[in-house]
């Protein structure tokens, strides 16, 4: 029989086994009405954690996948929470297939702006095991589907389809970012897509490297000032297993402007933000692990673009970031500096120093790890990830793991 389960970890616990980096009391001046919590939510199998956003009520919505519920032998796991962490409903979305969640987006139709549901993107293998394509889910705010969409970027037979990343597009409709690849071809092929409101294909592009040594992909998108995109990822050269951070700039209708490498900051690339005068990218180097860096460039990579990495000081990697009120940075990922793999944020602050202004870790014995992250309205942020540690169901398998932190961090009393 399937069970469900929410557990609430007291935060005395943490401090008696020491698994939160720091707990303090806010200090005077500071907001004194943040509610932290740390609540786990899963069932007997395994539970991935893809995206967190909050709501407009205060509360939250997570996006992952589940193995424990739905339909098939994974599906798209949806979860609605109060400002306390408590869960409100969940939905399961998915075919008798595999299917695998990537990216999370709260829409707002372009006629009022106000939010009317949740679009939902990821991957499954219903078009057979080698030939994986796109899953679309849309729902309403009670997490009713609505519609679901299924397909390839072209009809290329054994073509696979692997998402990573989806945009809310400025005039309405969606780009979504990701890689293909073809059985019996291990190089991977950029792909873009962008489509309209009701999940029709408006156009399709993939940018395959001529060469036919390269092996690239994509995990994050930003729009840039002039309607156009970027994206960051991997570059890898098979000759030589050298690995890069990888750019490719596309313009509004998704026509290739360019390709950029760093090829002197070895590393891979997993989410990007714009940065006055280029971007901010979560990722990590492989000299220092878990980082966030700044290239500096005009937006169009029309010079060698400079860079400047903030270091966790922890190994691993970030998985994704955003920009803080501030004008600042905050990144989540996952680090082993601790023996086991432990959840990982660090904040900057907007004077792009190589100096953070503080990084915590948040785990236990067993592999957890950090997702998403997002600053939430009190001036906390509320963090998303997946855990083997605490929970009803370490034994057999990760739970999802939602921490909600104040200001500077810390799980606050």
């Amino acid at each position: 029989m399937k069970t469900r389960s929410s557990i609430l970890l007291l935060l005395t616990m943490l401090v008696a086994l020491g698994l939160a980096s720091c707990t303090t009391t806010l200090d005077a001046g500071k907001p004194s009405n943040i509610a932290c919590f740390m609540r786990t939510y899963g069932g007997t199998f395994d539970e991935a954690a893809t995206a967190v956003s909050q709501t407009s009520d205060g509360g939250y919505v997570a996006l992952g996948t589940t193995s424990t519920y739905g339909h098939g032998s994974q599906d798209f796991y949806l979860a609605r929470f109060d400002p306390t962490g408590l869960e409100v409903w969940e939905q399961e979305y998915g075919t008798n297939a595999i299917e695998t969640a990537t990216a999370l987006l709260t829409t707002h139709p372009t006629t009022t702006g106000v939010a009317d549901g949740y679009l939902m993107y990821g991957t499954t293998t219903g078009y057979g095991y080698f030939a994986q394509g796109v899953y679309l889910v849309k729902a309403d705010l009670n997490g009713n589907q609505l519609w679901e969409k299924h397909f390839k970027s072209d009809t290329t037979a054994n073509r696979s389809n692997q998402s990573s990343a989806m945009l809310a597009l400025a005039n309405g409709g969606y780009l979504l970012a990701g890689w293909s690849w073809v059985k019996d071809t291990s190089y991977r092929t950029p792909c873009l897509m962008a489509i309209d409101d009701t999940g029709r294909i408006l156009w399709s592009r993939l940018y395959p490297d001529t060469t036919g040594t390269l092996d690239r992909k994509i995990n994050g998108i930003v729009q840039t000032p002039d309607g156009g995109f970027v994206a960051v990822g991997s570059q890898l050269v098979r000759a030589t297993g050298q690995i890069s951070i990888y750019f490719l700039q596309v313009d509004a209708t998704g026509k290739k402007i360019k390709d950029a490498t760093l090829p002197t900051t070895p590393g891979e690339g997993f989410g990007i933000d714009l940065d006055p005068g280029g971007y901010v990218v979560y990722g990590y180097t492989v000299s220092s692990g878990a980082s966030t860096i700044y290239v500096s460039n005009d937006y169009k990579f029309s010079a060698a673009p400079a860079t400047t990495a903030t270091n966790s000081g922890f190994a691993s990697q970030f998985n994704s970031g955003c920009r803080t009120r501030d004008g600042g940075t905050i990144a989540i990922g996952t680090t082993t500096a601790n023996g086991s793999n432990d959840i990982v944020i660090m904040k900057e602050d907007a004077s792009v120093s190589s100096v953070p202004q503080w990084v915590h870790t948040f785990g236990g014995p067993r592999i957890d790890q950090g997702i998403s992250v997002k600053q939430t309205n009190d001036g906390g942020y509320i963090l998303l990830g997946t855990t083997q540690s605490f929970g009803p169901h370490i034994r057999t398998g990760h739970d999802l793991i939602l921490i909600k932190v104040d200001q500077d961090g810390n799980l606050c009393n």
